[in-house]
């Protein structure tokens, strides 16, 4: 995001307009109690105060970048001042407003980005799984792209002395990792930046040579990661299978009598695939107008040309290949990890609870077996019904 340039190229050796150890205590110290009452909704004069805090969220911001450079001491005045605790409080209150909110997520994915100390990297890694366990509403824009680069900036930063803090004590008595149910919850998500930074935090993870994290990452793959990639692989499937069937007939839709031609059989070409379509297409006049009729289900749809009947039946025909190369370069890479317990999950037939806590229901990997395997066939017999008053048999017209 731009913000992130500003910060790269104001970070340099000279120090921000006013930054100096003192003034950067007392600014901390209004930010604390102005943040913890604006996260619980107890902020008076909230018009005029949350501005006012969200320019301060902003500076202080700059000023531990250039502190990590030039100040070390800088950290501790965050840490004094639980600077950190309070950005993951008002990241999960509903009370918290969006711009409090959206600036607090901001200044996170720049430090993730410039700190440079350890103790600094340290002590932002060790309050941040509230963020993961309940993180912010990702249908702001603006939210989800710094969320998106805050997860993967961190997951590069993780390391195996540092790892550990992610880890946190589940009610099982077990551990378990807030960064990494939440990265695999976004995998398939439909944006492509959200969907690379989670997928990149999934794989850093298990890169880790961390025998604690080892486990507990092995037993995420297995019990969530797996099933929803099986599901996943599932709805891909279907996707095909109803591709294969769909029938598709064409008729120009330029033609003089306009809706009554539509009545007339000997207008629409034979019943086709919507490969053997495409093909007809392309030996007509591509600038003329174009009616398709899709089944099952998905009756007229009319075309200002040739051209553009065909890009939408080559984008129906390929989106499901397309999704089928995506998942299975992701399972590429984590089948690549050489991690034998990963394997087994996606390789060997396995049997598993639902990772939807809502259904619980019992599944199993077939899915992704028949991913690998590429047996996603099935019968790809196709009707011949024609649309609505098309009851003639003849031959097309179409072209004509």
């Amino acid at each position: 995001p731009p913000l992130l340039m500003h910060y790269s190229e104001s970070s340099a050796s000279a120090a921000p307009p006013g930054c100096a150890p003192e003034e950067l205590d007392s600014r901390l110290r209004g930010i604390q109690w102005r943040l913890h009452r604006v996260s619980f909704g107890e902020l008076r004069n909230a018009c005029t105060e949350v501005p006012k805090l969200v320019e301060a969220i902003r500076v202080v911001t700059e000023w531990l970048v250039w502190g990590e450079q030039n100040d070390s001491s800088f950290i501790g005045l965050f840490q004094k001042h639980t600077t950190f605790e309070e950005f993951a409080v008002a990241l999960r209150t509903n009370e918290c407003p969006r711009d409090v909110k959206l600036q607090v997520l901001q200044s996170i994915s720049i430090l993730m980005l410039k700190l440079k100390h350890e103790d600094s990297i340290n002590y932002l890694l060790k309050y941040l799984n509230p963020c993961f366990e309940d993180p912010p509403d990702l249908k702001d824009e603006e939210m989800l792209a710094y969320f998106s680069t805050f997860l993967k900036s961190l997951a590069i930063r993780l390391t195996t002395s540092n790892v550990e803090l992610c880890l946190v004590d589940a009610e099982n008595g077990g551990k378990h990792m807030p960064i990494l149910n939440c990265s695999v919850s976004f995998v398939w998500h439909p944006d492509p930046m959200v969907q690379t930074a989670a997928r990149t935090a999934v794989l850093s993870v298990l890169r880790l040579d961390h025998p604690g994290v080892r486990a507990t990452a092995e037993e995420v793959v297995a019990h969530s990661l797996v099933p929803k990639l099986a599901a996943v692989a599932s709805s891909i499937a279907a996707k095909c299978t109803r591709c294969r069937r769909t029938t598709c007939q064409w008729m120009w839709g330029d033609i003089i009598t306009g809706p009554l031609a539509e009545l007339m059989p000997y207008r629409w070409s034979d019943v086709r695939t919507i490969e053997n379509t495409i093909a007809d297409l392309c030996f007509q006049d591509q600038t003329r107008p174009v009616i398709l009729f899709l089944e099952p289900n998905e009756g007229k749809q009319h075309f200002a040309s040739a051209a553009a009947a065909i890009a939408n039946l080559e984008q129906r025909r390929n989106a499901a290949q397309r999704l089928r190369e995506n998942l299975m370069e992701f399972i590429d890479e984590l089948l690549d990890l050489d991690i034998a317990a990963v394997t087994d999950a996606f390789l060997t037939p396995q049997q598993f609870v639902d990772f939807d806590p809502r259904t619980r229901a019992v599944t199993n990997n077939q899915p992704l077996l028949d991913l690998f395997s590429g047996s996603t066939s099935s019968d790809a017999a196709s009707t011949t019904k024609k649309p609505a008053g098309a009851q003639s048999t003849r031959p097309s017209m179409a072209a004509q």
